[in-house]
């Protein structure tokens, strides 16, 4: 990024992440409200969405933390710090709890094994973990004012370089470089998880290893699975832009990078607001679908009840 644009980020940059990410908010609230209201945090499947929605409330919240930080003069430096480290910190929450509900999914679709019983494990490891990774940057001192974040930094605020490449090294491999190769693992496994568990549902007539009951069973597992296997599917969508971005950046592409940076923007506060309007659907979804079977139901037990004597 060119010295004349170090901290400053471009207006519709800056718009599009206010608005998206208090809008965020706002609907991650409502969702959380919505989940109590109707006590779904009692089923594993409600829950596993959940921790999806609390990841995307506290990375909102950290990003219109981070908007003070755009386009300004001074501030107070321990202030940017710690939006920095709270920002990567959130950031590896989101992603280690996509990596859970990944191996959950893969784990119950493909070999029947469901690890409810892991639950707290990788709820807490997707918690606590992140906080660890976030402090390496506090014991070399290189969090700060990155280009128009509070991040890791590759230089001073005028983009010089007096870490040599400490800050350039951490930023890839403490954050880049393991999110890419988890994006991309990710990817395979939902494709393959949905190909195979679609595969197994479908009735083969040159097989008959699979019962009736085998495909009922897998095609109940295909139902469960596909309202959670939007989030994973999700994060690989939303990541693509903000990674295309760190490339137009590294190369230093100027007319290409005020694209991508817009981009970017949208892409780190959608994914969030993307995650709560998923749950909402899904549970407006689950809803309107057990009203419909109860009057389905009641219409067929009306019609038996008022057919005449004669016909039983």
């Amino acid at each position: 990024m060119n010295n004349s644009t170090c901290g400053i980020l471009y207006w519709p940059a800056l718009a599009v992440l206010s608005t998206t990410n208090v809008a965020t908010l706002v609907t991650c609230i409502f969702v959380l409200v919505l989940v109590w209201y109707l006590d779904l945090y009692r089923k594993t499947v409600y829950r596993l969405a959940l921790y999806q929605v609390l990841a995307a409330l506290e990375v909102a919240a950290v990003l219109v933390a981070q908007i003070q930080f755009k386009n300004y003069d001074s501030s107070d430096r321990r202030m940017c710090v710690a939006t920095a480290y709270f920002l990567l910190q959130s950031q590896w929450t989101k992603l280690l709890l996509v990596v859970c509900i990944t191996i959950h999914l893969f784990c119950y679709a493909v070999f029947h094994r469901n690890l409810k019983r892991f639950e707290l494990l990788y709820l807490l490891s997707s918690v606590l973990l992140p906080f660890l990774i976030a402090a390496i940057p506090l014991t070399t001192d290189t969090y700060g004012l990155a280009g128009s974040w509070c991040w890791i930094q590759d230089g001073n605020d005028d983009c010089s370089t007096p870490y040599g490449h400490t800050g350039l090294i951490q930023q890839f491999v403490l954050w880049t470089v393991p999110s890419i190769i988890i994006l991309l693992m990710t990817s395979v496994a939902m494709v393959a998880m949905i190909i195979i568990v679609a595969k197994r549902s479908c009735p083969d007539r040159s097989s008959e290893s699979i019962s009736i009951t085998g495909r009922y069973q897998n095609r109940k597992a295909l139902k469960q699975l596909l309202p959670l296997a939007a989030y994973p599917i999700l994060f690989c969508v939303f990541n693509v832009l903000p990674f295309s971005n760190i490339v137009f950046e590294a190369k230093d592409i100027d007319n290409m990078e005020r694209v991508f940076e817009v981009g970017a923007a949208l892409s780190n506060a959608g994914w969030g607001l993307t995650t709560a309007l998923v749950l909402v659907a899904h549970i407006a979804v689950v809803k309107c679908s057990r009203q419909n079977k109860i009057k389905a139901e009641s219409a067929i037990e009306y019609r038996y009840m008022s057919a005449p004597a004669a016909r039983v």
